[in-house]
């Protein structure tokens, strides 16, 4: 589960159980971690020229990353954060 580092950012804590918690691929009706990256994405994209924005984000992928969702996503056949 969560390493060393996650529990330096309690924020870190709560989302890797909520992304933990999440099915991995769309489909089944609840958000799932493959519209969580794709939302992640947009969202970056529409953002690009403003850092108040893009850091969080940043700090937000770093976070889903490390709580797995990488690997879930790849062991699943997902698109995963592709543009």
């Amino acid at each position: 589960m969560a390493n060393a580092g996650l529990q330096q950012r309690p924020i870190a804590t709560s989302l890797t159980a909520y992304v933990e918690s999440l099915p991995v691929l769309e489909g089944s009706g609840v958000y799932s971690i493959q519209e969580l990256t794709a939302n992640i994405n947009a969202l970056t994209k529409g953002n690009l020229a403003s850092n108040n924005v893009i850091l969080p984000i940043l700090n937000t992928i770093e976070v889903i990353l490390e709580a797995g969702a990488g690997r879930r996503l790849s062991e699943a056949g997902g698109e995963g954060m592709k543009p």
